[in-house]
């Protein structure tokens, strides 16, 4: 797999930042040892996945974001049949805000997302150290972040998600509509 990316900030009356994107991704479809099926054959070789954002500077301390993101990656983790995966694809939509304060020793970010993952490889509950892969996977949630200076040497960062993943479309019908293995519902680090 090959990949170039290539992105643009466009600046308008010292407030609004555009963002545009791209990916070009080639994947050449190698499996030694594997027979190739016939999904992997009618594979795409050439994709390419667009970005886009908005940003709005409503001060040199305080701003907030819109993001759309496609994208598409190749999956070969190790699985129980000895199968290979299909690609991930999917998008993301995430919007926030990020704030300095006390001359930028304390940094603040929060934002919401939502992200649609096709053919998403998660890890195979029956046989550990393996992955299986799921029609699609949705996540819903927030983050937040915030870093603050104590001083030269000192910085403490704190961080908090929640996410409710779930699987959305699947070839058994029972798991529709189950939390997404190994996805946690609450997450944080403190640094």
């Amino acid at each position: 797999e090959a990949t170039f990316y290539a992105q643009d900030n466009i600046k308008i009356a010292g407030k609004l930042i555009i963002t545009l994107g791209g990916r070009f991704t080639h994947a050449k479809v190698s499996l030694s040892g594997y027979i190739i099926p016939d999904y992997r054959k009618k594979m795409p070789a050439d994709v390419f996945t667009p970005r886009g954002g908005l940003t709005w500077l409503f001060s040199d301390h305080f701003s907030a974001y819109l993001l759309y993101d496609q994208f598409f990656n190749q999956q070969n983790p190790p699985n129980f049949e000895h199968k290979p995966f299909k690609p991930m694809t999917g998008y993301d939509l995430e919007t926030g805000v990020k704030g300095y304060f006390f001359n930028r020793k304390l940094a603040w970010n929060s934002s919401a997302f939502h992200t649609v993952r096709n053919n998403l490889a998660t890890s195979d509950p029956q046989h550990p150290g393996n992955y299986i892969q799921k029609g699609q996977v949705v996540s819903t949630g927030i983050d937040l972040d915030i870093t603050g200076n104590l001083t030269s040497a000192i910085v403490i960062n704190a961080n908090y998600e929640w996410v409710d993943a779930e699987l959305t479309k699947d070839t058994d019908s029972l798991s529709v509509g189950v939390k997404n293995y190994g996805t946690p519902n609450h997450a944080a680090n403190l640094w």
